[in-house]
């Protein structure tokens, strides 16, 4: 049985916007959504904050879960290209982590975009990954923005920026993506600052907020930051958080265009036992690792090139 997705579908019973089409393309828009990566090269991972806390990053095998997530990239999901919402590493002032980072994702097979989050330094991660913190590209008529998410929140040239993108490209279906979310549900957001005694949304999430909601050709926002999956609409816009990498259920989200808006599913990932940075020879027991089960599917997305 080959691996597929777990699908959610977006149903908009209020937000005829969202769906609306520009034209339909020969070969839908697939794209990888991979968050808070926080490759460490460490040789212990951190105490949870409490006792069976969810949020525990398995740092000792962080490069290799990012090994894993490129192969199977590559050779089941073979997506247009990859987004990557901040967090590349865990210790950004370490420019050592960073090039690695670099290394295991020049393996895609596709282009992929990252942006800044809150344990990157521009210091080190300039010099890898370019200069370019806010900047924008088109495929398959789609419009993505990706927005400088340092410290925290976004700054005045990225503000400038979006709001050039918006006014530029009014005919475009725009994706915002970013590292910390503008929205988050209620309960998650008090939660959080109960137990970290700290908001997770960005800085100045109400002014992304002025400027983002009455923009129509904004269709979605991707973000990070939270380690939590969350799907919510706001003002007919899709907002979504995705998990990171190197936490159970170690999984990543694709997201593929559908009937002019976004179906999107996870691919959960297993490493062998052994443990450390010596699994680089275990390639035939990481294919296999791939997780089958479907929970609550609606739809199976198959592997791209495969038969429905």
């Amino acid at each position: 049985m080959k691996p597929v997705f777990v699908v959610a579908f977006l149903i908009l019973v209020a937000s005829r916007t969202f769906f609306e089409t520009a034209g339909e393309t020969s070969d839908p828009l697939r794209f990888v959504h991979l968050s808070d990566l926080h490759c460490q090269i460490a040789d212990r991972n951190p105490e949870g904050k409490f006792p069976l806390d969810p949020h525990q990053k398995d740092l000792v095998r962080s490069y290799d879960w990012l090994a894993a997530a490129v192969r199977d990239i590559n050779e089941n999901v073979r997506p247009d290209f990859v987004v990557i919402t901040g967090d590349l590493t865990n210790l950004g002032s370490q420019i050592s982590h960073v090039r690695k980072v670099k290394d295991e994702l020049d393996k895609l097979n596709c282009p992929y975009y990252p942006v800044v989050g809150d344990h990157d330094r521009k210091t080190t991660y300039g010099p890898v990954f370019g200069e370019k913190y806010s900047y924008a590209f088109t495929t398959n008529g789609w419009r993505f923005v990706a927005l400088d998410g340092y410290r925290g929140g976004v700054n005045v040239e990225g503000l400038r920026f979006l709001k050039r993108e918006i006014r530029d490209h009014p005919d475009d279906r725009m994706v915002v993506f970013m590292h910390r979310p503008v929205y988050m549900g209620r309960l998650e957001e008090t939660l959080a600052k109960r137990v970290y005694g700290t908001s997770l949304l960005a800085k100045n999430a109400g002014e992304l907020r002025t400027i983002i909601n009455p923009a129509s050709n904004i269709r979605a926002v991707l973000a990070g930051h939270c380690h939590l999956n969350l799907e919510m609409v706001r003002n007919g816009q899709l907002h979504i958080t995705s998990g990171s990498l190197i936490e159970p259920p170690y999984q990543y989200r694709v997201l593929e265009e559908r009937d002019g808006g976004l179906s999107w599913g996870f691919r959960y990932l297993r490493l062998p036992r052994a443990t450390g940075m010596n699994l680089a020879a275990k390639a035939e027991g990481r294919e296999r690792s791939v997780r089958e089960d479907i929970v609550g599917a609606k739809r199976a997305i198959p592997a791209r090139g495969s038969q429905e």
